[in-house]
C-alpha cells in the first residue's frame, strides 16, 4: 500500500523508546575515594543506612578508599550501626576495631578509567557527550548561575582541552541548590567535575545527587557544601571548611531521566 500527501486518510505510529542511565545505580556508601582522603575541620560523612543484622558490617561504611584515610581537628564518620539505631562513630582517635572506614583498599582500580568503569555505564568520552549541561572552563569560573535549582540532568563541568593540566577554582555562591527546584522538588542529579580543580563554597551550598570528582578534589576555605546521596573522587580528597555528605540510596536510585533516549530496535508499527 502506497500513502500519499492526498490521501485523506489518519496516519498513527508508534515507536518504543526508552532511556538509557549513565549511571550504574548509586555508589554503596557515602564517600569513595580511588587514593588517599585527608579530612579536616568540622567535616562529617554520614551513612544513615540501618543494617538488617547488628553484627553486618557492611551496611554502616561511611568512606572506602584505595589509600590512606585521615581525620584530623573536628572530622568524623557516623554510622546507625542497626536496627537499634546505635550510631558507630569514627573520630580522630577511633580504633581499627571499632572503625567504619574501609582504607587501602586493592579492590579499588587504580587506573582511573577502570575506576569510573565502576560508576558508570559508559566511558568517559560517551557520557559528557550526553550530558546535558556541559560547562567548559577557560579559567576561573563562578558557576553558581549555571547550575542553581537545576534538577534530573547530568552536568559536567571540565577545563579548557587546550589546557588540560591547568588548575582552576571554581566558585559556587552560598543558597544554591542542586537538584532541588525552586518549590522543594527534588529530583538528583549527577554532577562530574573534570581536571585539577579547587571548589571554592560561599556560605551553605547543598547538592541532590552524585558527584564524581575527575582527579584530586581540593575544597580549601570554611564553606558549607552539603551533599545528600554520595561523592566520589577519583584521586585524593583533600576538604577543610564543613562539607557532609550524608548517604541517601534512595535518592541515589531515582536518577529520573539522567541518561539518553534511544529507540528500541524492531518496535516501529502502525497503530
Amino acid at each position: 500500500y502506497s500513502l500519499s500527501l492526498h490521501d485523506a486518510l489518519p496516519i498513527c505510529i508508534s515507536q518504543e523508546f526508552m532511556v538509557f542511565t549513565n549511571v550504574l545505580g548509586g555508589p554503596p556508601v557515602p564517600l569513595i575515594a580511588k587514593d588517599n582522603v585527608a579530612l579536616s575541620g568540622n567535616v562529617t560523612i554520614e551513612n544513615t543506612v540501618k543494617s538488617e543484622d547488628d553484627n553486618d558490617s557492611n551496611d554502616f561504611v561511611t568512606i572506602w578508599a584505595g589509600g590512606n584515610v585521615a581525620l584530623s581537628g573536628s572530622a568524623k564518620t557516623e554510622s546507625a550501626k542497626g536496627v537499634n539505631g546505635s550510631k558507630l562513630n569514627c573520630e580522630p582517635s577511633c580504633t581499627t576495631a571499632v572503625s567504619n572506614v574501609v582504607q587501602n583498599d586493592a579492590a579499588l582500580p587504580a587506573d582511573g578509567d577502570a575506576f569510573f568503569d565502576i560508576f558508570f555505564n559508559q566511558p568517559k568520552a560517551q557520557v559528557k557527550a550526553s550530558a546535558d549541561i556541559v560547562i567548559d572552563l577557560s579559567g576561573d569560573t563562578n558557576i553558581s548561575s549555571l547550575i542553581n535549582n537545576k534538577t534530573g540532568v547530568l552536568i559536567w563541568v571540565d577545563a579548557d582541552d587546550t589546557s588540560p593540566t591547568q588548575h582552576y577554582t571554581i566558585t559556587i555562591n552560598g543558597g544554591s541548590v542542586i537538584g532541588k527546584n525552586a518549590s522543594g522538588q527534588i529530583n538528583p542529579v549527577v554532577l562530574i567535575l573534570e581536571r585539577p580543580l579547587d571548589v571554592i563554597i560561599n556560605g551553605g551550598v547543598e547538592v541532590y545527587g552524585f558527584v564524581y570528582i575527575i582527579g584530586d578534589f581540593n575544597q580549601p576555605g570554611a564553606g558549607n557544601l552539603e551533599v545528600f546521596g554520595s561523592a566520589v573522587v577519583e584521586g585524593t580528597v583533600l576538604k577543610n571548611g564543613t562539607p557532609n555528605v550524608v548517604f541517601d540510596p534512595d535518592l541515589l536510585n531515582n536518577f529520573k531521566g539522567v541518561g539518553r533516549m534511544a529507540k528500541i530496535p524492531g518496535t516501529w508499527r502502525d497503530c
